[in-house]
C-alpha cells in the first residue's frame, strides 16, 4: 500500500494499491497525519510526504501584510514536512519525500485516476503523490 501526505492546515491523504486503485482519500489536519503514521508505520506500506524546496515565498502578493500571511503559511507547511519526516524516520517507516506536483482540478484527476468520487484540492495532492510514484509523470 502507497499513503500520500499533503502536509498543510488541512492535510490531504491518500491511500492507494499498487494496483492503482484510490482505496481512501481525505482530509485531516497535522495531529492526524501524525496518528496514521503511528497505525500504519508498521505495516508494509511506503508514505510519500511532499516537501517544500524552500521556506521562500515566491507568489506574489497584493501588500506587505498579505505577503507576511502567504509567507507564514508557507512556513508552517514547510515545518510540518519536515516534523512528519522526522516521526518517519524514528518509527522506521518507509518513506519518500517528494516537492510539490502542482495543482490538478476535480475533472483532469477523474481523467488520469479513474476515481469518481467527489475531492478537494488537498485529497488530489495526496493521490497525485501517490500516482507518479507509482506511474512517474502523469
Amino acid at each position: 500500500m502507497i499513503i500520500g501526505i499533503d502536509p498543510g492546515k488541512q492535510t490531504g491523504i491518500c491511500f492507494i494499491n499498487e494496483n492503482k486503485n484510490i482505496l481512501d482519500l481525505y482530509t485531516t489536519y497535522f495531529w492526524g497525519a501524525a496518528d496514521l503514521i503511528y497505525t500504519f508505520g508498521h505495516k508494509d506500506c511506503v508514505f510519500i510526504l511532499e516537501k517544500p524546496q524552500s521556506k521562500n515565498v515566491w507568489h506574489k502578493a497584493k501588500d506587505k501584510r498579505q505577503a507576511k500571511i502567504i509567507g507564514a503559511n508557507v512556513g508552517s507547511v514547510y515545518r510540518e514536512a519536515e516534523l512528519l519526516e522526522e516521526l518517519l524516520k524514528q518509527r522506521g517507516c518507509k518513506y519518500k519525500t517528494v516537492h510539490p506536483q502542482g495543482k490538478i482540478n476535480a475533472e483532469n484527476f477523474k481523467k488520469i485516476t479513474g476515481y469518481e468520487g467527489k475531492t478537494n484540492q488537498h485529497e488530489r495532492d495526496a493521490a497525485m503523490l501517490c500516482w507518479v510514484y507509482l506511474n512517474g509523470k502523469p
